[in-house]
């Protein structure tokens, strides 16, 4: 248990580092605007096609594989920059030097298993919530064919309990999974390997590190749940004290927005730290150095056997 307290201090440690959080904030930004400028474009195109068509049943059909369409966009576009986040947070904790220009060169490899895992992961826990959700969401669509859009607030109310149950056994399924799924991303990533490879790669970590993986979790919600219960006080605070005047609500705005960019960096971190601490030292580390004596050793074996060939 004193590893788990170690290791998570460290992470929490490592957050207040100037040089890193500024390149994370250059990488966060990036990731908010593209991936809310692609799917808040697909979303609206979604809803005014629906609109246009008096949102007709039809309409709505089409209308919903836009916007599952806008979500496997913005899944594949957050998973490819935040790729370069993780390998960002590797050099970091690692002590190595880093540049965005240097972290997207030994980003690139990871990026396409990172965003195909992440789509495989979204489009099954999808697939289960909708159906379980089906019947609910059938509800819902009979009510708007007989009754309009007046009619949905009845269909809606009574669907509740199959949505309901959807998400909680999204959530179930997800917390029994936790530990290897806490892993999962980063063993695609950092191993550069397909879906089904990252999968029992993180399968067999999170075996061997259930409790460690589970006890790292805990933790981080705590933290999270402190922290933000201290700076909504803080923040409540300021507003009050301020009359709701519109100098103290940008005050608390700037609190929240801060607080947030320090969440995004303790998760990436925390992300990171999980992966490393259930592979063997240097396990799946591919550096500049190893990569030179490799090419030497190929281009060494060549010029080998083009000598050999002469010979003969």
């Amino acid at each position: 248990m004193q590893n788990v307290f170690d290791a998570f201090k460290e992470i929490v440690g490592k957050t207040f580092n100037w040089g890193f959080a500024l390149r994370f904030i250059a990488i966060y930004l990036l990731e908010l605007i593209v991936a809310l400028a692609v799917g808040g474009l697909m979303a609206y195109g979604a809803f005014m096609y629906a609109l246009g068509s008096g949102f007709a049943v039809e309409s709505l059909i089409v209308a919903g594989i836009l916007l599952l369409a806008a979500l496997i966009v913005v899944v594949a576009i957050s998973s490819a920059i935040s790729g370069i986040g993780l390998a960002l947070g590797r050099d970091y904790l690692e002590g190595r030097q880093f540049t965005l220009s240097s972290v997207y060169e030994k980003a690139k490899p990871g990026i396409l298993p990172l965003i195909k895992i992440q789509l495989t992961i979204t489009i099954l826990f999808l697939a289960l919530f909708l159906a379980i959700a089906s019947p609910g969401i059938a509800k819902v669509v009979s009510a708007f064919e007989n009754y309009g859009i007046a009619g949905m607030a009845s269909g809606v109310q009574s669907a509740m309990v199959s949505l309901i149950a959807a998400i909680g056994a999204v959530v179930l399924v997800y917390l029994v999974l936790l530990p290897f799924l806490l892993i999962l991303s980063q063993s695609a990533f950092f191993g550069r390997l397909g879906v089904k490879k990252a999968m029992k790669r993180a399968w067999r970590l999170g075996k061997a590190n259930f409790g460690r993986n589970w006890g790292l979790f805990i933790l981080l919600i705590i933290v999270l749940f402190v922290v933000s219960f201290i700076f909504n006080l803080i923040q409540e605070g300021i507003i009050a004290a301020g009359g709701s005047s519109l100098a103290a609500m940008a005050i608390a705005a700037i609190i929240n927005i801060v607080v947030q960019f320090w969440i995004g960096i303790l998760a990436t971190l925390f992300s990171v730290k999980v992966y490393l601490l259930c592979i063997p030292a240097g396990a799946g580390r591919v550096t500049a150095s190893k990569a030179f004596k490799a090419a030497r050793t190929r281009a060494g074996a060549k010029a080998r056997a083009k000598r050999a060939k002469k010979k003969k």
